[in-house]
């Protein structure tokens, strides 16, 4: 293994990152035994350069998964404990980063049977509420504002759930960092042309949240479910459309086409959906309706922790 002091260490997820690449997104750690996860910078085997000779592009194994980007590298994650990242310098650092933290960390979160959700995470009241839906849902929008009125913020696009020593599900932190789109960005009084832009494609732009952000592991209080409708609602999800809900919305769900699910990852699922409540918040797409769509989910919060007290 790498000599553990010539590596920048990280928090990430609740576990302790030991990198070769500088991730300056990160939170520092200053822990330097007990790594969880290494993060080195290798060139691909040569099995791996065959197989992309044979327009092979991916493997999944259940722990052992590789995936090429286009013109741009290919990741290699081991076992939950090790991503290898084959790049060249000369290709665009960021998009490289937004790879490694996003998709190759999803997959080894996966392989650690942890079940992480594609959404943010805003904390009220030291509970948390996990924000999810498909891309281009408004997730980021909602969190950022709930986030623009001081409620704590846990994670942007990777919401990893583990179990705390009472059994009780968790969120934990991710980094301070938020990812929104020009538009939603304008409609809150940001300035785009002043933040980094790190998806030209969605046309997306980085937002520092250093203040908002909660460094700890918070207990998952709820989870909601942004859907484009007609009208404004939001209702409680029960039965198996609530496990639905849940399955759908697993980040990187797309790996279990690949695999068969862990029964203990089943298990977790099963747990999530038997403790948490989820909604369905329906919101118009013809119209900016992100106040009322805050209120809703108050409300929620509110007569939660009401039934709580009874």
């Amino acid at each position: 293994m790498n000599n553990s002091s010539s590596l920048y260490h990280y928090k990430l997820y609740g576990l302790h990152v030991a990198s070769e690449i500088e991730l300056t997104e990160l939170i520092v750690s200053s822990e330097q035994d007990n790594i969880d996860v290494l993060i080195i910078k290798k060139p691909i085997s040569a099995e791996i350069k065959q197989a992309q000779i044979n327009n092979i592009h991916y493997h999944f194994s259940t722990n052992d998964i590789w995936y090429e980007v286009e013109g741009l590298g290919t990741y290699h994650i081991k076992n939950g404990t090790s991503i290898e990242v084959d790049y060249d310098e000369d290709k665009d650092f960021q998009l490289v980063k937004g790879y490694l933290l996003g998709t190759a960390f999803g997959c080894l979160i996966a392989q650690r049977e942890q079940v992480a959700f594609h959404g943010g995470t805003i904390v009220m009241n030291h509970s948390a509420i996990i924000v999810t839906g498909e891309s281009g849902a408004g997730k980021s929008t909602l969190t950022t504002a709930l986030r623009n009125q001081g409620y704590g913020f846990l994670a942007d696009d990777v919401s990893v759930t583990t179990l705390n020593h009472a059994n009780q599900c968790i969120v934990q932190p991710a980094f301070p960092q938020q990812k929104l789109c020009r538009d939603a960005m304008i409609q809150m009084g940001y300035t785009p042309n002043n933040y980094i832009k790190v998806d030209e494609e969605r046309d997306k732009y980085l937002l520092p949240v250093k203040q908002q952000f909660i460094n700890h592991a918070i207990p998952l209080t709820c989870i909601i479910e942004i859907a484009i409708g007609t009208t404004l609602q939001l209702n409680e999800i029960k039965g198996k459309e609530k496990l639905k809900i849940l399955f759908r919305n697993i980040y990187r769900c797309s790996i279990w086409e690949h695999l068969s699910m862990p029964s203990n990852y089943f298990k977790r699922c099963l747990m999530i959906a038997k403790q948490i409540p989820v909604y369905q918040l329906q919101r118009p797409d013809s119209e900016y309706t992100i106040d009322e769509q805050i209120m809703l989910l108050i409300k929620v919060f509110q007569d939660q922790k009401k039934e709580h007290v009874v």
